[in-house]
């Protein structure tokens, strides 16, 4: 089956349905600056349906690319910038690591990546 809507939301993966709703959950967070649609959707342009290495590398590609725009964008002086960067890209490092094995030796580097996103995201006030 193509992917498609459905009552409670988009449906990429019909033959995946656990993978369908980490990716709808991913597309949510969109909403409030987890993400940006258009990353979401590359990343899972990029993806093997089912293919858990994939997943992790694809959410992973794109969180290191929001990671290295955050850190040139703080070194220029534009705050807000890098501020969404940091905020989407340790979004993305959660979606990497969330189907990772609990003994899988890339799940402690995804949660450091997640955490050094974080504080560099809260190192500045709003407003």
């Amino acid at each position: 089956r193509l992917p498609h809507y459905e009552p409670y939301g988009w449906h990429h993966w019909p033959e995946h349905p656990w993978l369908a709703y980490q990716f709808r959950r991913g597309l949510g967070e969109t909403q409030e600056g987890g993400g940006t649609v258009s990353e979401v959707f590359q990343a899972a342009s990029r993806m093997i349906p089912g293919d858990l290495e994939s997943w992790h590398a694809e959410w992973k590609r794109i969180g290191d690319r929001n990671w290295q725009r955050g850190l040139k964008a703080e070194a220029d002086g534009h705050i807000r910038t890098a501020m969404n960067c940091f905020l989407r890209a340790a979004d993305y490092y959660r979606q990497a690591e969330f189907h990772l094995e609990p003994t899988d030796p890339r799940r402690l580097p995804a949660f450091e990546a997640m955490e050094a996103c974080s504080t560099k995201f809260i190192r500045y006030p709003p407003g």
